[in-house]
Protein backbone atom coordinates (compact mmCIF):
# COMPACT_ATOMS: atom_id res chain seq x y z
CA UNK A 1 0.00 0.00 0.00
CA UNK A 2 1.43 3.41 -1.04
CA UNK A 3 1.04 6.14 1.54
CA UNK A 4 0.84 9.69 0.20
CA UNK A 5 4.02 11.63 0.94
CA UNK A 6 3.79 14.35 3.57
CA UNK A 7 5.56 17.70 3.26
CA UNK A 8 7.96 18.10 6.19
CA UNK A 9 9.11 21.68 5.51
CA UNK A 10 9.18 24.30 2.76
CA UNK A 11 12.34 26.27 1.97
CA UNK A 12 12.15 29.72 0.39
CA UNK A 13 15.23 30.90 -1.53
CA UNK A 14 15.57 34.68 -1.81
CA UNK A 15 17.33 36.46 -4.67
CA UNK A 16 20.06 37.68 -2.30
CA UNK A 17 21.08 34.07 -1.58
CA UNK A 18 19.42 33.81 1.83
CA UNK A 19 16.87 31.15 2.75
CA UNK A 20 13.92 30.78 5.09
CA UNK A 21 12.40 27.48 6.18
CA UNK A 22 8.67 27.28 6.82
CA UNK A 23 7.75 24.53 9.28
CA UNK A 24 3.99 25.10 8.99
CA UNK A 25 2.21 26.80 6.12
CA UNK A 26 0.74 26.68 2.63
CA UNK A 27 2.28 27.38 -0.77
CA UNK A 28 0.23 28.22 -3.86
CA UNK A 29 1.82 27.22 -7.17
CA UNK A 30 0.21 28.62 -10.33
CA UNK A 31 1.05 26.57 -13.40
CA UNK A 32 -0.19 25.87 -16.91
CA UNK A 33 -1.85 22.59 -17.76
CA UNK A 34 -3.44 21.97 -21.14
CA UNK A 35 -3.39 25.70 -21.95
CA UNK A 36 -5.14 26.68 -18.70
CA UNK A 37 -3.78 28.14 -15.49
CA UNK A 38 -4.40 26.01 -12.43
CA UNK A 39 -3.64 26.50 -8.74
CA UNK A 40 -1.88 23.74 -6.85
CA UNK A 41 -1.67 24.05 -3.07
CA UNK A 42 1.03 22.37 -1.00
CA UNK A 43 0.36 22.17 2.73
CA UNK A 44 2.97 21.62 5.42
CA UNK A 45 1.67 20.45 8.83
CA UNK A 46 -1.70 22.21 8.38
CA UNK A 47 -4.71 20.37 9.80
CA UNK A 48 -8.13 20.99 11.29
CA UNK A 49 -8.74 24.54 12.47
CA UNK A 50 -5.48 25.70 10.90
CA UNK A 51 -6.84 24.87 7.44
CA UNK A 52 -9.81 27.14 8.13
CA UNK A 53 -7.45 29.87 9.38
CA UNK A 54 -5.34 29.54 6.21
CA UNK A 55 -8.43 29.88 3.98
CA UNK A 56 -9.60 32.91 5.96
CA UNK A 57 -6.13 34.43 5.57
CA UNK A 58 -6.21 33.91 1.79
CA UNK A 59 -9.64 35.52 1.58
CA UNK A 60 -8.47 38.47 3.68
CA UNK A 61 -5.45 38.92 1.42
CA UNK A 62 -7.69 38.79 -1.65
CA UNK A 63 -10.04 41.45 -0.27
CA UNK A 64 -7.08 43.69 0.62
CA UNK A 65 -5.57 43.36 -2.86
CA UNK A 66 -8.89 44.10 -4.58
CA UNK A 67 -9.40 47.13 -2.36
CA UNK A 68 -5.91 48.43 -3.29
CA UNK A 69 -6.83 48.19 -7.00
CA UNK A 70 -9.95 50.30 -6.59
Amino acid sequence: MNKEREVDKITIHYDDGTEKTVEKGIVLNIKEENGERVCVFTMCHIQGRERTLAIEGCLHLGFMLVKEEE
